[in-house]
């Protein structure tokens, strides 16, 4: 998606249709959605991030089963997991594809857990890494649950 068509995504799928419609030239920014989210979430935002940086195209990434990408392998087997782990090494797939590094990545919620371990693991991280509404520290949830009934 970029400044020059972004308009014309209003009622379409913004994921370039394929590679080729990523120009390795220009500035790159992969947005991540959360939990039952799409890429597609992502429009309005991204018409708003365009109209302030028109040098950047961008991509808005359906994560494994969710909009218009399937679960890959049979549940139970590590190509079904939904991990963190897993979903970066999909980003990182998805630059080798390209054949270019993100200049940004973005994520949202479960999406920032992800965008930030891509962060960490990428063969060439992004400059810079959004994390947006992500709760990033580690957490008991069974204490968490018992002090909100006390």
């Amino acid at each position: 998606l970029n400044a020059e068509n972004a308009a014309s995504y209003a009622n379409k799928n913004p994921v370039p249709a394929d590679s080729s419609d990523v120009d390795p030239t220009r500035k790159l920014a992969i947005i991540v959605h959360g939990i039952l989210g799409t890429g597609r979430n992502w429009v309005p935002f991204t018409r708003k991030l365009l109209s302030h940086f028109p040098d950047y195209q961008f991509i808005l990434v359906d994560m494994r089963g969710h909009g218009e990408s399937h679960a890959p392998g049979k549940f139970g087997t590590h190509n079904s997991d939904h991990t963190v782990d897993v979903c970066a090494q999909d980003l990182e797939n998805l630059c080798k594809h390209l054949g270019c590094a993100p200049d940004v990545v973005i994520g949202h919620s479960f999406g920032g857990k992800v965008a930030l371990h891509f962060h960490m693991m990428a063969a060439e991280p992004p400059s810079r890494t959004w994390i947006l509404d992500s709760h990033l520290a580690p957490f008991d949830m069974d204490s968490l649950m018992k002090e909100n009934t006390e």
